[in-house]
């Protein structure tokens, strides 16, 4: 084998080294916000800045689509927007929900929600970039087929809306729903993409913030009950589900009601202790759910669920 003079050798380390340091100043100056997770989060922040106001969201054709969720709020759809389907990339300036909250008596824009439609067995989005986003999948079908058996003719409905939102050009059908949540005001506990905004309950009553430091999400959702409309947003659509008679509708909201006045009652204790009350409520709730339903009824409600993290 040939033997490299050392001057010789030195010098083609120094140009190889060299031509490395150019190439990678080269592609990170040719890296656009959109490459970044920053930028990205600036562009979400950026589209949604006119809709602090929900006035200018309607105005744009945004509506209300789901009931203020615990720990979450409402999600509003644009019919006018295209569905995102698995393999696209997101258009950042495009969200496809916006998340409002009503806090003092206004409606507070608090974030966003990116909405992917995918087949089975087809991966979930790459989303933002680097790793932190976090993905969840409603499965839109699922519903139908379990959550509806008791509802012929909604069933029907779904089924048909199904058929013409779900199946696409290419002739496969993406009826699971990834989703994502970007949090921007106020801040998530557990981070922008987190599932849920642990915030949103302590400010709808009044509380800072802070409070919710060291909480558990059920304490979270066991202060919404105490919400205006907390029990109703609570238990509603999963007892319509459930096809819940009237004994089990009564039981139930009755002591979700009980249990609400208990948290208001106590807003004025130190947070763990306010916590710890609000986690146990949340708790009992769900636990009465599975006793007083059947199982055929606690299937219906578990299509609900959200799974594929």
């Amino acid at each position: 084998m040939r033997a490299f003079p050392p001057r010789a050798l030195a010098l083609g380390l120094t140009a190889l080294a060299t031509a490395l340091a150019l190439s990678a100043a080269s592609n990170a100056q040719t890296k656009t916000p959109a490459d970044t997770l920053e930028g990205q989060l600036a562009m979400v922040a950026a589209a949604i800045k006119t809709y602090q106001d929900p006035a200018a969201a309607r105005k744009d054709g945004w509506r209300r689509t789901t009931r203020d969720v615990p720990a979450m709020g409402e999600h509003w759809s644009n019919r006018d927007e295209r569905d995102y389907i698995g393999g696209e990339p997101l258009d950042f300036s495009r969200p496809t929900n916006l998340m409002y909250t009503t806090i003092d008596g206004e409606k507070v824009l608090t974030g966003v929600a990116f909405v992917v439609r995918i087949a089975e067995g087809e991966a979930l989005p790459d989303g933002f970039a680097g790793s932190e986003d976090r993905w969840h999948v409603h499965n839109a079908q699922q519903v139908i087929d379990e959550g509806l058996d008791s509802r012929p003719l909604a069933r029907w409905v779904a089924q048909r809306f199904a058929n013409s939102r779900f199946q696409d050009d290419d002739g496969v059908t993406r009826s699971r729903l990834a989703m994502v949540h970007v949090w921007t005001s106020p801040a998530s506990p557990d981070g922008v993409f987190s599932d849920f905004n642990r915030a949103i309950p302590y400010l709808k009553l009044g509380l800072p913030a802070t409070y919710a430091d060291g909480a558990s999400l059920d304490a979270a959702k066991g202060l919404h009950l105490a919400t205006e409309d907390g029990c109703d947003e609570a238990l509603d659509g999963y007892l319509w589900l459930a096809d819940a008679d009237r004994r089990q509708r009564r039981t139930l909201k009755d002591a979700c009601a009980d249990f609400a006045a208990q948290i208001r009652g106590n807003l004025d204790q130190p947070p763990a202790t306010l916590n710890a009350i609000a986690e146990n409520a949340w708790r009992f709730i769900d636990g009465l759910i599975v006793s007083v339903c059947s199982p055929e009824q606690l299937r219906r409600m578990a299509s609900l669920k959200e799974n594929g993290h």
